[in-house]
């Protein structure tokens, strides 16, 4: 389910002949301050990452912050266990799973904070150039109440102010479309998924519960349930269904080898 988060997630739909993939989690969290998952990682080639065991953990080496995971794609598998201290045999421990919740957060979108209509309408204003008609629309009503017996004297105001009520009706309603779209994304994204946790896979973990270096199974119709490296392939190939994201119709096939 798009970005380790901050974990967004990529929900699209898995599309292969046969079984699936294992894949290693990337950066599964949206929460701030801590580093957003993007959806873009998969579509760039599949980028995915594991986490480590508990004893692979060294406290003097941190997990890779949002930027460095932004070119997991150009990671070799073993580059990402390394990176992410990984155990694809064991997956990760529950006590380490809970730290790495605490470090990272929950892998769920997060948005900004709701805006009022009015907050809407008022930020289409928050440009210099419609300040400078709203002067300039002032001045001309201004100057047509001065010139009252002139019927003319009124069309350049009243045409500014069309004008500026016009782009302001647009911009709260594209705002608001935008908010829209990423409801609709919050619903593609899977409630549960198989991941490796203390050395066997567990296909009842909640989603939103996936931490940076989790190792997850895939399987055909699978929704991804974060930004995901590929480790290994279990049928000839893989491919996404990014539809939902991209708007493209066609599949966008996967490997795990390095994207140059």
């Amino acid at each position: 389910g798009t970005t380790a988060r901050p974990v967004v997630r990529d929900d699209s739909k898995m599309r292969s002949g046969v079984a699936a993939l294992v894949g290693l989690l990337i950066a599964a969290t949206h929460a701030l301050p801590k580093p957003r998952r993007s959806p873009a990682a998969l579509r760039r080639g599949g980028s995915a990452v594991a986490e480590a065991s508990p004893a692979a953990v060294a406290p003097q080496n941190p997990l890779p912050n949002v930027n460095e995971t932004a070119t997991a794609h150009a990671w070799t598998t073993a580059e990402a266990l390394k990176k992410l201290r990984a155990d694809p045999e064991a997956g990760l421990a529950p006590d380490e799973v809970e730290r790495r919740k605490a470090v990272f957060g929950d892998n769920v979108l997060v948005g900004a904070a709701r805006k009022t209509k009015w907050a809407m309408l008022l930020d289409q204003f928050d440009d210099r150039l419609v300040q400078i008609l709203v002067g300039v629309a002032a001045v001309s009503g201004a100057l047509g109440v001065l010139d009252a017996h002139d019927a003319t004297a009124w069309v350049d105001p009243v045409v500014i102010c069309l004008i500026l009520a016009s782009n302001a009706a647009v911009g709260v309603w594209q705002e608001a479309s935008a908010d829209g779209a990423l409801d609709a994304l919050k619903k593609l994204q899977p409630d549960r998924c198989c991941a490796r946790r203390g050395g066997a896979w567990d296909g009842e973990v909640a989603a939103a519960d996936l931490v940076p270096g989790d190792v997850v199974y895939l399987r055909v119709g699978d929704k991804v349930p974060a930004d995901c490296r590929l480790l290994q392939l279990r049928t000839s190939a893989f491919a996404t269904d990014e539809a939902a994201l991209t708007g493209e119709s066609v599949t966008s096939s996967k490997k795990v080898e390095v994207l140059r």
